[in-house]
């Protein structure tokens, strides 16, 4: 059984703090394109089920475009459960400007919520929780586990080691977590690990490195479970660091530049930060 675990997708971000408007538009689409290349990639791989870990979209301000494209998307792939949490930015915008919710998207609330995908031997299940400034604190004493399932958790905003600990030997076999943009996949304890997704695609130049989705890969006749993060996203976001100390001309900086990025693999459609440092003279 594969499931595909993404977050931070920030659909209708306002994208001006890094992008004039024309390009901030260009990129707001393609934010939403990625998130249906992502939803075609587990049609075409036989995915069961994709979590969205919180922060789907960005604001309440929704054009009818993106959430109606979102919508259809997920409803077209009814053979693919969609499992989704709202996060910091998420409103209700979404779910509340849908006509409909479909029936293979499935959503939580401010306490906890168990699905169960049965397996050829082994059952699935998806448990989460919308965390919210007035149930921070011990909010893993009520979740309940079955040691014999393979126990998938999602949760959005655990962004310190000592909360994610919390869930230390709750019979978790992933952690599915939502908030921080970067991927980062460690041990939970013996049994599981915790992992944050990162975004699928940088939304601006802080957000530098290889941005996607990780693929979970359960074998449902012994329980084994292997993951691994999937690099998908249009654009990378790659940093150039540049010492000009001594150059006198625009002209040799840039070749300085160009020589410092030949190194990289970078492609036409990537988006480049280029970091000058060094002394020069004012003159």
């Amino acid at each position: 059984m594969k499931i595909l675990h993404c977050a931070d997708v920030h659909l209708e971000s306002k994208l001006n703090k890094n992008f004039d408007r024309i390009k901030a538009r260009e990129r707001r689409d393609e934010l939403i394109n990625t998130f249906l290349r992502m939803v075609k990639y587990a049609a075409d791989n036989n995915v069961r089920a994709i979590l969205i870990a919180g922060d789907l979209f960005d604001s309440e301000d929704i054009r009818a475009t993106a959430r109606n494209a979102v919508a259809d998307c997920i409803m077209e792939n009814y053979n693919i459960d969609f499992f989704y949490i709202r996060g910091n930015h998420d409103s209700d915008g979404f779910l509340e400007g849908l006509k409909e919710v479909p029936d293979n998207l499935k959503t939580f609330d401010d306490s906890w919520s168990t699905y169960e995908i049965k397996g050829k031997k082994i059952n699935v299940t998806i448990s989460a929780k919308e965390l919210k400034n007035d149930n921070l604190e011990g909010t893993s004493d009520d979740l309940w586990l079955e040691e014999e399932d393979i126990n998938i958790v999602m949760l959005h905003g655990q962004e310190n080691e000592r909360a994610i600990r919390e869930y230390k030997d709750k019979c978790i076999d992933y952690l599915a977590l939502g908030h921080i943009h970067s991927y980062c996949c460690e041990r939970l304890d013996a049994r599981g690990v915790w992992c944050y997704s990162g975004c699928l695609e940088a939304r601006g130049f802080d957000e530098c490195g290889i941005h996607g989705f990780v693929e979970i890969d359960i074998d449902e006749n012994n329980g084994d479970i292997t993951h691994k993060l999937i690099p998908f996203a249009k654009r990378a976001v790659i940093e150039v660091v540049s010492d000009v100390s001594g150059l006198e001309s625009t002209y040799e900086m840039i070749s300085k530049i160009k020589k410092d990025a030949s190194g990289l693999s970078v492609k036409s459609d990537d988006m480049i930060k280029v970091v000058l440092t060094g002394d020069t003279s004012m003159e």
